[in-house]
C-alpha cells in the first residue's frame, strides 16, 4: 500500500473527537478509472477500487471523464413526447413501466431536458364502493385492514374517516371495556397515565398505547387550580417536593417552578439576614469558610453557594501536585479507600477527586474471588442445564467472575435447543392458564426463552395477573418479602 492510502486508517483524536483523514487518489486508481468508467460505469469501478460510487462520480465530473455514447440511452421523438405528456402528472415509475425502461434513465432524461412535475397534488376522488367499504369495516377491523384491501395509504384512510366522523369501536382494542375507555378519555388528558394506571390496575405502557390508538393526548401547560395551589402551600413545607408531585400527578420541574414563583419555603430553611451578608462581605477574604460557617451556624456548602450567588468568589480549579497524585493512586487503587475520605484528607471536594480519577485513568484493583471445590463442582454439573446468569444467582457471585472461570477451564455455554411440536402444543394450551415459571419447569427451559417464544408466536394470556412481570405479581412479592432491620427503623421513625 501507498503512504497516502495508509493515511485512511489514521484518526486524529482531540478532546475525544475522531476525524477521518482525506483519502487521496493514487496513479493506479486514476488509470483504472479512465479505462473502465466510460465503458462499465461508476458501480463497477467503485467495487474494484474500494471506494464509494459517489466519490467516483465526483472525481470523473471534476476531471471531465464521461460515459461512452454506447452506454447512454438514445431517446426517440415518440418517447420524448410521452415523457413530456405523462411525467408532470404521473411520475417516473409510471413512465418507466410504459416504456419498459429503468426509472433512473427517465430521471436523467427529465433533468437534461428540464421537465418538472406539477406541484399541485390532485385530491383523491372516492367512489361509492370505497366509501361503503370504509363505513362497514373501519369501526370493527381498523385502518390497516381497510388500507390493505383498497390498496391505499393508511394515513389517507384515517384522514377520510376523521372527516366523515367514522370512529373505531371498542371491540378493536382487546381487553378494554366501554367503562374503562370512558374513564381513560375523561382522566388521561388532565391527570396522565400514572393516575389512570393506578385506578384501572394496568401498566402505564398499555394505557399510553390505548390512548395512541384512540387519538387521546395529554394537555400541555396544564393550569393550576385553586385546590392544587392550596395543597401545595399546605404540604410542601413539611413533606417535600416528591410527595406533592406524586399526589398532584405533576412533574418535578413544573412543581419546582410554581414553588419558586410563589416563594414557598420549606420548614427549617433559613434566609440570609443583612447582618450575615455584611459579615460575609467583610471576612470572606481573611477567614476560611469553616470559621465563617461556625460563627453564622451554617454549613460550608451554604456559605460557598451564597458567595457564588453574590459574585464575590468564583470556582478556580486547583492544580494537582505530584505528592497528591501519588497519594490518590495509592489510596484509590491499592488500599481501596472511599472517595469521601480521600477528599477530606486532601482538603478537596468529591467532584474534583472524581475528575482527577477520570483524567489520570485510575482503576481499582479488583479482588479476585477464590473458588472453592463445592462451587467448582456445582458449576461443572449445571453449566449445561442452567445459564451462567442463574449459576451466578445461586452461588451469589458476579456474572463476569463466572465467565472468567469458565474461560480458564474451557467450559462453553449450553447450546440453544429448538422447540418441538409437543412443546409448542403445551405452550399454546397452558400459556394463559399457568404462570411462566411453571411452564418453564415443565418444559425444562428458562423463563426468558418461554416469554420470547410466546412473544414471537403472538400468544396473549387471558390471565395477565399470573405473569411474573405484571404489577400485581410484583406487589404480591413485595408483601411476602421479609422486612429488614433498616426498614423497621424507618417505619418506627416515621410513626
Amino acid at each position: 500500500m501507498n503512504e497516502k492510502s495508509v493515511n485512511n486508517h489514521v484518526y486524529q483524536g482531540g478532546n475525544n473527537i475522531t476525524r477521518k483523514l482525506k483519502k487521496y487518489w493514487t496513479e493506479d486508481e486514476i488509470i483504472f478509472l479512465k479505462k473502465y468508467y466510460p465503458v462499465k460505469g461508476a458501480k463497477y469501478v467503485a467495487e474494484k477500487i474500494n471506494r464509494t460510487p459517489e466519490a467516483v462520480k465526483l472525481y470523473s465530473n471534476k476531471h471531465g471523464i464521461k460515459i461512452a455514447e454506447e452506454r447512454r440511452k438514445v431517446w426517440t421523438e415518440n418517447e420524448l413526447r410521452f415523457i413530456k405528456e405523462h411525467y408532470p402528472t404521473k411520475g417516473s415509475t409510471y413512465v418507466a413501466k410504459q416504456l419498459n425502461v429503468d426509472p433512473k434513465a427517465v430521471r436523467r432524461c427529465v433533468r437534461w431536458y428540464g421537465i418538472r412535475r406539477d406541484n399541485i397534488a390532485q385530491p383523491k376522488v372516492w367512489s361509492d364502493e370505497e366509501i361503503n367499504f370504509i363505513k362497514e369495516n373501519y369501526p370493527t377491523k381498523g385502518p390497516q385492514y381497510v388500507a390493505d384491501k383498497l390498496n391505499l395509504n393508511k394515513q389517507l384512510v384515517i384522514a377520510f374517516a376523521n372527516k366523515r366522523g367514522i370512529k373505531i369501536s371498542y371491540s378493536v382494542i382487546r381487553g378494554w371495556s366501554e367503562e374503562q375507555i370512558n374513564f381513560l378519555k375523561e382522566n388521561y388528558p388532565a391527570k396522565g397515565a400514572k393516575f389512570v394506571a393506578e385506578k384501572l390496575g394496568k401498566c402505564e405502557e398499555t394505557i399510553n398505547r390505548c390512548a395512541d390508538k384512540l387519538g387521546i393526548r395529554q394537555l400541555k401547560n396544564r393550569r393550576w387550580t385553586e385546590e392544587e395551589l392550596s395543597f401545595l402551600k399546605k404540604h410542601y413545607p413539611k413533606k417535600g417536593l416528591q410527595f406533592v408531585c406524586n399526589k398532584l400527578n405533576r412533574t418535578n420541574t413544573a412543581a419546582y417552578e410554581k414553588i419558586r414563583r410563589l416563594k414557598i419555603v420549606r420548614d427549617g430553611f433559613r434566609r440570609w439576614n443583612e447582618w450575615e451578608k455584611k459579615y460575609l462581605i467583610r471576612n470572606y477574604k481573611n477567614k476560611t469558610t469553616k470559621s465563617i460557617a461556625r460563627t453564622l451556624r451554617r454549613s460550608e456548602n451554604a456559605v460557598g453557594h451564597y458567595l457564588q450567588k453574590l459574585g464575590l468568589i468564583k470556582l478556580i480549579e486547583r492544580s494537582w501536585n505530584k505528592d497528591e497524585v501519588e497519594y490518590l493512586k495509592k489510596e484509590y487503587q491499592e488500599s481501596l479507600t472511599p472517595v469521601s475520605k480521600i477528599a477530606e484528607e486532601l482538603n478537596r471536594s468529591i467532584g474534583s477527586v472524581n475528575k482527577a480519577i477520570h483524567t489520570y485513568k485510575l482503576k481499582r484493583m479488583k479482588k479476585s474471588h477464590t473458588w472453592t471445590d463445592q462451587e467448582h463442582k456445582f458449576m461443572m454439573k449445571n453449566y449445561k442445564k442452567i445459564s451462567f446468569k442463574e449459576i451466578a444467582k445461586s452461588l451469589g457471585l458476579r456474572l463476569s467472575e463466572i465467565v472468567y472461570h469458565a474461560k480458564l477451564y474451557g467450559i462453553q455455554k449450553r447450546k440453544v435447543s429448538k422447540w418441538n411440536e409437543l412443546e409448542m402444543k403445551y405452550l399454546k394450551d397452558y400459556y394463559g392458564k399457568k404462570t411462566v415459571e411453571e411452564i418453564a419447569k415443565a418444559l425444562n427451559r428458562s423463563s426468558t426463552s418461554v416469554m420470547a417464544k410466546a412473544y414471537f408466536e403472538k400468544l396473549s394470556s387471558l390471565n395477565n395477573r399470573n405473569r411474573p412481570w405484571s404489577t400485581a405479581a410484583r406487589l404480591e412479592k413485595r408483601r411476602k418479602r421479609p422486612i429488614n432491620n433498616q426498614e423497621l427503623t424507618k417505619v418506627t421513625l416515621n410513626t
